[in-house]
């Protein structure tokens, strides 16, 4: 006989005591928790309501900011009536007022004396990824409205901005990648994306993103875009750095392309940290694989996108965010991908020789240790010094400013070629001695990190630009010291040409700099032929002269090999079938 079957153990419903307004609006079931399911699984601000009235709450002192949590898309200029106008604000009005008029001083909101001396907040969107000064006419009628005690609350929005008479392009259509990527390839391929390049530029969280990830393969009724920019980005970063690639790269690489692209170029776009993350990500390949103006042109937008969500703000004094530890990881990925950005649009700008962007609020000092060595370096990337001294204590903090990890060593290497090239731009390169010790040391340590990373195979750009450009300062200095270390970058170069066979910008870079090298050689030999020979009445060993002078030089003792560096192996270089660059 059978056994009975057990009998199915339903557990008890419970009930929320409180749910989310993105829930409420949509009349979904919302689970209390914060953020909710909904929330994060669509990038929603999930918002709670205070218990109590709103016009019961007190606010103790000016704010820094007005937080907007909008949900709704707000519908077109050309497709509304006034009245439309006048009841889609009213709509919002309740929540609104109480989150912006009731924060306001009273100075501003009746226009009293003084009111000039205030600083007005700016207004952020943290769901649509809005952020707008407070003299930004976006956020005028909004003020304008406070202060002459209007009924309805007026939103940021761009009243009167054009007329507008076409009809604004839709966004094309994304499928998901779940189509036709298999998790267990996430799993495998974001695992070398941690490694390699999250030890370097930290704003990725590895446990948020493996969670976020097992999740979205679970449960596919809803796709979210940002999240699939971001997992394509870390794939293809992955892949890149992997000893065998994705099949599916280039695939990874038109998909994020495309919601990326429509993120900021089609209507009621809405930019969440997932998108911006995505960007830096993007920012990361292009440098890492393509030409450096669209690298360039990555960075920017990217820098773009971190202000337009208002990540260069400070969190902490937006009105209605919850203190808890969700929250905090949230500002600390905020600052994250922000300081990432701006290191990157900072150290690109500074190599391709073309102007940076500037946050008038990026603080110039940030206590992030996750990124710490990035945010110094892009500070001493945007406020280079033209004073000699300050110049050298600059590359006596480099030179001193140590890193574990090969790629950062190597970027250190990078400020200082940047630092000298602008030197020799504005003041004819001259440093002091000890200027040009700390470079050496910092360029000499490069040399062996670019060594290092090429036999490991980490195909980071710098492990060819560093040695490259190593060698071309090397030369310029041209001194005994420098010279010295010019087989070491040249052994670096082929080194990296052994590991990156395949590479046809490898060959060219080590083709360049033989020919810089056999160049300098013909010279230094040509400048040994114009010496006159001495005369052969002297005695070639002890050195004596029969001049009358009666001075006694030991000639074997100033010419002493061991003395001088050894440049025989300039003498090895077949530079017959060498042809320059066109």
């Amino acid at each position: 006989m059978s056994p009975s079957p057990m009998p199915i153990r339903r557990l008890p419903r419970t009930r929320i005591r409180q749910a989310c307004q993105a829930c409420r609006r949509r009349r979904r079931k919302c689970d209390g928790l914060w953020p909710c399911r909904l929330c994060k699984a669509h990038g929603y601000t999930c918002v709670f309501e205070p218990r109590g009235s709103a016009d019961k709450a007190k606010v103790t002192g000016p704010p820094s900011a007005v937080v907007v949590s909008d949900d709704h898309p707000p519908p077109h200029a050309s497709d509304q009536s006034p009245e439309d106008v006048e009841a889609g604000d009213a709509e919002v009005s309740a929540r609104f007022s109480s989150r912006s008029i009731a924060e306001l001083p009273q100075s501003q909101v009746h226009g009293q004396p003084g009111s000039s001396k205030e600083q007005k907040p700016p207004v952020i969107d943290l769901v649509k990824g809005r952020y707008c000064d407070a003299s930004g006419s976006c956020v005028f009628p909004l003020f304008v409205s406070q202060s002459i005690q209007s009924r309805v609350a007026l939103r940021p929005h761009a009243y009167g901005w054009n007329i507008n008479t076409r009809l604004e392009p839709s966004p094309p259509s994304v499928s998901s990648i779940r189509r036709f990527l298999a998790y267990q390839e996430v799993a495998l391929y974001s695992q070398c994306f941690f490694e390699a390049v999250g030890r370097s530029y930290c704003f990725v969280d590895a446990g948020s993103f493996h969670q976020r990830t097992l999740q979205y393969w679970t449960d596919d009724s809803a796709i979210s875009h940002g999240l699939e920019a971001m997992i394509c980005g870390v794939l293809i970063l992955g892949s890149l750095f992997s000893a065998t690639g994705i099949m599916a790269e280039s695939q990874l690489v038109e998909h994020a392309k495309l919601i990326l692209d429509n993120s900021i170029s089609c209507a009621l776009g809405r930019l969440t940290l997932d998108l911006a993350c995505a960007w830096v990500l993007r920012t990361l390949y292009l440098r890492l694989t393509t030409r450096p103006s669209l690298a360039w042109f990555a960075s920017c937008t990217s820098v773009h996108v971190a202000e337009s969500l208002g990540l260069h703000a400070d969190l902490d004094k937006f009105h209605g965010r919850p203190a808890s530890i969700e929250d905090s990881e949230i500002r600390k990925t905020r600052r994250n991908i922000l300081n990432c950005a701006v290191f990157l649009n900072t150290l690109i700008s500074a190599e391709y020789g073309r102007s940076r962007l500037t946050l008038e609020l990026w603080p110039s000092s940030i206590d992030n240790e996750d990124n710490s060595v990035l945010v110094t370096l892009a500070q001493v990337l945007r406020n280079p010094s033209d004073d000699d001294e300050d110049v050298v204590a600059t590359l006596g903090s480099l030179a001193d400013l140590t890193s574990e990890v090969p790629h950062l060593a190597l970027l250190i290497a990078d400020v200082a070629l940047f630092l000298y090239r602008k030197r020799i731009h504005q003041n004819n390169g001259q440093l002091s001695s000890s200027g040009y010790k700390a470079l050496l040391s910092i360029l000499d340590g490069g040399i062996g990190r670019a060594r290092e990373s090429a036999a490991s195979q980490l195909p980071w750009w710098n492990v060819l630009s560093t040695p490259f450009q190593t060698l071309l300062v090397l030369i310029h200095v041209n001194t005994t010291e420098s010279l010295a270390l010019v087989r070491k970058a040249m052994e670096a170069l082929e080194m990296v040409n052994t590991a990156f066979t395949s590479s046809s910008l490898v060959r060219e870079a080590l083709v360049v700099a033989q020919l810089i090298v056999g160049t300098l050689r013909e010279r230094k030999l040509q400048q040994v032929d114009l010496l006159p020979s001495f005369d052969a009445s002297g005695d070639p060993v002890t050195g004596a002269c029969n001049g009358s002078s009666g001075i006694d030089l030991n000639i074997s003792q100033l010419l002493s090999p061991t003395d001088w560096p050894s440049i025989d192996w300039l003498q090895d270089l077949d530079l017959s079938s060498r042809q320059g660059p066109t």
